[in-house]
């Protein structure tokens, strides 16, 4: 297990082995799921760490409340003492299956045996099964539920990701050709790895797009994770940690509009050395434009004051490389992100 301090951007490693999954509380509690070492708990931000679990292979782990939630390779067990007793669920979790997720109002959602998809509303006593959608590989990263979302993804070729607007109730599947590796997401948009682009939805599923990696770019997304600030963390196969302080990728065909604030398609786009980017500003305002790259390092950035109504800024790329860019207006009540295609 490693810590990183943003004070002093160090890493630091504060024991533990082959850990496959780590889960904190507010209160600096952390749980750690091992292969082969059972699951261990810190209450004292990893100073020192007590085994609470002795089944060897713990693959996930959650807490909700007083009741963890442990997926092993041979089920999905839980405990409301912290370790001192272990009760088994009826969800078959194993290496195949193992993601478990928490709901905004507390419902535990798991995924077990050939993609049965498990729900409890009452902190894990007991678990229906709420879909049969024949999942082969929903690995612990592979979940996401948010309010009336579900998104779970399938690491075998064939099988896509499989998503629900309606608690569950009705589901889509999209995406057959790709291997997803984990998904993740925050108030409207989802976000999945898989092993050749991102795939995301900036609006809560009702549609998904994708972006590529770029071409210096070796290996895959294998986790995405959020900070309480919002900024985006990608973890990666063999290129380490990214990290991103916006969302890309929204529709250049549709406006983004709040109270009279609007964002106009890029034109031209694609482009070769200018592009114009037209916004409509309901007051009077500071603007900061950034230009970011794919993987979301900072390549402008412009600071203007500006009237209301239509603004229109001509934007110079000379000077950077051909590829996709996202540029971002943000004010103190508004922001915005569109998709550039710069070709020299």
């Amino acid at each position: 297990v490693q810590s990183y301090n943003r004070l002093t951007n160090e890493w630091k490693n504060i024991g533990l082995q082959a850990v496959l999954a780590v889960e904190t509380t507010a209160e600096g509690e952390i749980l750690a799921a091992t292969n082969g070492g059972g699951l261990f708990q810190s209450t004292d931000m990893g100073g020192s760490w007590t085994n609470i679990c002795q089944t060897p292979f713990v693959l996930n782990v959650k807490q909700i409340n007083n009741t963890i939630l442990a997926a092993t390779d041979t089920g999905l067990i839980r405990t409301t003492n912290n370790g001192l007793n272990w009760f088994a669920t009826p969800v078959k979790t194993g290496v195949e299956n193992c993601a478990i997720e928490i709901n905004t109002n507390g419902d535990i959602w798991a995924v077990g045996e050939i993609g049965k998809i498990y729900i409890s509303t009452d902190n894990g006593d007991t678990f229906l099964i709420k879909a049969d959608l024949n999942c082969r590989y929903v690995e612990l990263n592979n979940l996401f539920v948010m309010d009336s979302l579900i998104f779970l993804g399938d690491l075998l070729v064939g099988k896509g990701i499989n998503y629900s607007t309606d608690y569950g109730n009705n589901w889509d599947n999209d995406y057959l050709h790709r291997t997803i590796r984990c998904v993740n997401g925050k108030s409207n948009y989802v976000i999945a790895g898989t092993i050749k682009d991102v795939i995301y939805s900036m609006d809560k599923g009702q549609s998904l797009d994708s972006l590529s990696y770029p071409n210096d770019f070796y290996g895959n997304v294998r986790e995405i994770e959020y900070d309480e600030n919002g900024n985006l963390f990608f973890g990666t196969s063999s290129q380490g940690l990214y990290q991103m302080d916006f969302i890309v990728g929204i529709d250049v065909d549709i406006p983004i509009r709040l109270k009279d604030f609007e964002v106009y398609a890029l034109y031209p786009n694609p482009f070769n050395s200018t592009v114009n980017f037209v916004y409509n500003l309901p007051l009077s305002s500071e603007i900061k434009i950034c230009i970011s790259n794919v993987l979301g390092e900072r390549a402008s950035e412009y600071n203007y004051y500006r009237n209301a109504g239509q603004n229109n800024e001509k934007i110079s790329f000379d000077g950077l490389v051909s590829g996709v860019y996202f540029i971002s207006i943000e004010t103190k009540e508004f922001f915005a992100v569109k998709k550039a295609v710069f070709l020299k």
